[in-house]
């Protein structure tokens, strides 16, 4: 079976992580061969990294999200078809590919309708809600009504789903497979009583919606009581700047490291103690959340989203709603007011169970095959 992935993007995101994690282990199943075409280098380098089939294509079209965007979309894209299709027919070569797989809005929304003429199976990932978003009520209708296109609708968490049937997309469409990671690390344990070094960490892009801005002002907080915690701010993004510049207007540079955008964040994982999430972005299922619970991290995370399906309250970790409530359970936590061991075990055993590739490769695997 031959699969091809596209992913046009103007970043590494989790997603993009996810997807190498993804396409690496469909590759080594057995009569399974993978293809992903992007229009971003650093992701297409990261591809070939781990060996990985990938081509680039040029995109100047940007991804559907407003009315303007929309527009420009229309303009470009009737061109741009004859690119795709020339592209998808110079990589299959003399073979065709049996499923394409699109995780873009802009290639589901007009690419998806040609596809099915030519008669290729066609399958939309979904990597977190839709419809609760601020994209444009016009893309919104039109995803909508272009859903009976592909042949089905993968979608990353039942958070995600539910938005989509909400937002009037047929629930007969869509399934979902969680994301999932290769491997669960050995977590080293903590002395309890160690209240004086605990380190907290932010992982993901450096930007509001992610909640940087809420991270530092809790560090703040914390470090008023604690002066020997610790902060590390994992990622890169647009207000990294910023974030270094408020960091010392707060007067906290010297707890708080910035290691900027790196591939690896599992080095970076292992030197915290807790991963403290306050998003406002209506995640699908977090890469972060998921690797650092792998991790035995102890997570506080915003309860939005997809975080509930990695996070049930109280036993794989800790939920919350305003930053007040954030900040009172990382003070229980550095104080030892907290069952942390436990919370760490369960964690565990839920990525164990519910969130390792190779227990949802097998369900890839049966939709493609469908």
């Amino acid at each position: 079976m031959r699969l091809l992935f596209i992913r046009t993007t103007g970043g590494m995101s989790g997603v993009e992580r996810y997807n190498v994690m993804l396409l690496n282990a469909l590759q080594k199943q057995k009569d399974i061969s993978v293809h992903l075409l992007t229009n971003f280098k650093p992701f297409l380098q990261r591809l070939k990294q781990k060996h990985i089939p990938s081509s680039l294509i040029y995109h100047p079209i940007p991804e559907a999200g407003t009315k303007k965007e929309l527009l420009l979309v229309i303009l470009w894209f009737y061109p741009m078809l004859f690119v795709y299709l020339s592209k998808i027919k110079q990589i299959e070569g003399k073979k065709r590919f049996d499923t394409i797989i699109l995780e873009s809005m802009t290639e589901k929304l007009f690419l998806s309708p040609y596809l099915k003429l030519l008669g290729y199976h066609v399958i939309w990932i979904e990597h977190g809600p839709l419809f609760i978003t601020d994209r444009s009520p016009l893309v919104k209708k039109l995803y909508v009504y272009k859903s009976t296109r592909p042949d089905a609708i993968l979608a990353v968490s039942e958070d995600t789903k539910r938005d989509l049937i909400r937002g009037g997309v047929s629930a007969r469409k869509i399934r979902v497979v969680h994301i999932g990671i290769e491997k669960i690390a050995s977590p080293a344990k903590r002395d309890r009583n160690d209240k004086k070094r605990w380190t907290i960490g932010f992982l993901g892009s450096v930007t509001e919606e992610k909640g940087i801005r809420e991270f530092l002002n809790t560090a703040y907080a914390i470090t008023q009581n604690h002066a020997y915690a610790s902060f590390c701010v994992i990622g890169g993004g647009p207000l990294l700047g910023w974030a270094r510049h408020y960091a010392q207007k707060l007067k906290i540079q010297k707890n708080i490291v910035f290691t900027g955008y790196v591939e690896d964040v599992t080095k970076y994982l292992a030197k915290i103690d807790i991963l403290y999430f306050p998003t406002h972005h209506h995640e699908g299922i977090s890469l972060a959340l998921l690797e650092a619970l792998a991790q035995g991290k102890i997570v506080v995370a915003r309860d939005i989203g997809g975080n509930r399906e990695l996070i049930i309250d109280k036993k794989t970790g800790y939920l919350f709603r305003t930053k007040e409530e954030g900040e009172k359970i990382l003070e229980k936590i550095i104080m030892g007011k907290l069952p942390v061991e436990n919370i760490r075990k369960s964690a565990l055993k839920h990525i164990r169970k519910n969130f390792l590739l190779k227990t949802q490769i097998p369900k890839f695997i049966d939709i493609f095959h469908d």
